[in-house]
């Protein structure tokens, strides 16, 4: 599993080796980043990299593992950091464990902070050699790693329970330790990720009137930096993800230190979070229904379409059920289809909720074969997610805003169109 985020960017790759073998893979990367095997070794490498991995043993617990090339040193970091740890996953699953069993969730960030120092003990005590200038970035990506997660999560809890957890202001006193333009480490995901909360907390402060509010806070805090590039194409993603009508207006006006970025970031965004195409015909699907009947996409070609994506698990997603269950009613007589799809859920469970929540709309279900297949199709990354098709059977909005945020303007569109 690679992840490297600029503006979006998750790969599964599937590479099986025989004993006495070797073989290769190419990757483009944006930054230093890690390559994620078997969910127990990250790998670290970036652009211009090449490391050569010598595995004696496939036993994690008694990894034999000789790295050559690129980050060689580093590498041996971190096959025993993530040892130490147990797996990769184990870098940031403890926080969320502690995390789920807070009511009072002001203690979270001495707990987090807690969690932390654990990791920070074993770089210091860690007596093999590497560079200065890798102590000082694992140090800080450390810490913006802690301080990223006492932002997630907080709304990781919230998105699953549907519930508001209250913090007072000075949860945030974290905030100091993050540097949008931080001399002592590399760009890496921890701090996109921890700089995104980051700003997206200091967005609500603007009160001038702006196309968005984050980019005009890069723009004033980073000026024209290499960081300031980075951080406006991740926004710039979100964008995309939100409104493709919004994005389409901001990326002719945000401007560039390195006007090479817009074009490569247009690109990514077009390739990976472009699915499915805008003026192409949606993908073939068939799924079951709520009786057991099967149902395929097609059967409704020459009606307009909104397809909504959800889960079991996303409490936002059951929270937009009155207000599409309202449009459907609303517009059903003059042609609207609306169809509901569960994905990545119980089957049993989706059953109750459609019946709790007295679906009416049409209501269909991807077990977990079908699931690989929509999420390759249609790009799911987050939801809830909201597809527009028009009478010719063809994608008129690939991230059409949710229930509640969608105007009678763009429904109004969709059905005359």
């Amino acid at each position: 599993m690679f992840f490297n985020w600029l503006p979006y960017q998750e790969s599964s790759i599937s590479l099986t080796i025989a004993p006495g073998r070797a073989d290769s893979i190419s990757l483009s990367y944006s930054y230093p980043d890690f390559i994620f095997v078997d969910n127990q070794l990250g790998i670290l490498n970036g652009p211009g990299g090449h490391v050569v991995c010598d595995i004696k043993t496939t036993n994690f617990r008694n990894a034999q593992i000789m790295f050559k090339g690129s980050f060689a040193l580093e590498n041996k970091y971190y096959l025993a950091y993530y040892q130490y740890l147990g797996n990769t996953d184990n870098e940031s699953r403890p926080y969320y464990n502690a995390g789920e069993k807070l009511n009072d969730f002001n203690r979270f960030p001495a707990i987090a902070d807690s969690i932390t120092q654990i990791r920070l003990n074993f770089l210091e005590k860690y007596v093999e050699p590497v560079s200065q200038w890798f102590k000082k970035h694992e140090y800080q990506r450390l810490v913006y790693n802690g301080n990223m997660r006492k932002y997630n999560v907080l709304i990781d809890k919230e998105f699953h329970t549907g519930k508001a957890f209250l913090v007072r202001p000075d949860y945030y006193s974290f905030e100091k330790q993050i540097k949008l333009i931080n001399k002592d480490m590399i760009l890496n995901t921890s701090y996109v990720w921890a700089t995104d909360f980051y700003l997206n907390r200091l967005s609500k402060q603007v009160i001038k009137k702006v196309p968005d509010a984050m980019l005009y806070v890069i723009d004033s805090l980073c000026k024209n930096t290499l960081e300031s590039d980075v951080l406006k194409m991740r926004r710039l993603g979100v964008i995309y993800t939100s409104s493709k009508a919004k994005y389409d207006i901001i990326y002719k006006s945000v401007s560039f230190v390195n006007q090479g970025n817009r074009i490569h970031n247009n690109d990514l965004i077009q390739a990976k979070l472009g699915l499915p195409k805008v003026g192409a015909r949606v993908p073939a699907v068939t799924l079951t229904d709520i009786n057991g009947k099967q149902v395929s996409l097609s059967d409704y070609a020459g009606k307009p379409i909104i397809i909504n994506f959800w889960a079991i698990w996303c409490a936002p997603c059951i929270g937009e059920f009155p207000k599409e269950n309202k449009i459907y009613q609303q517009y059903k007589n003059r042609g609207l289809v609306m169809i509901n799809i569960c994905i990545d859920s119980d089957r049993e469970r989706w059953q109750q909720i459609s019946k709790r929540a007295n679906l009416q709309m049409i209501n269909l279900f991807a077990d977990a074969e079908n699931y690989k297949v929509i999420k390759a199709k249609f790009n799911i990354g987050a939801i809830p997610r909201g597809i527009a098709i028009d009478r010719n059977f063809k994608v008129v909005d690939n991230y059409l805003p949710r229930a509640n945020l969608l105007s009678v303007q763009e429904i109004e569109a969709l059905i005359k169109n």
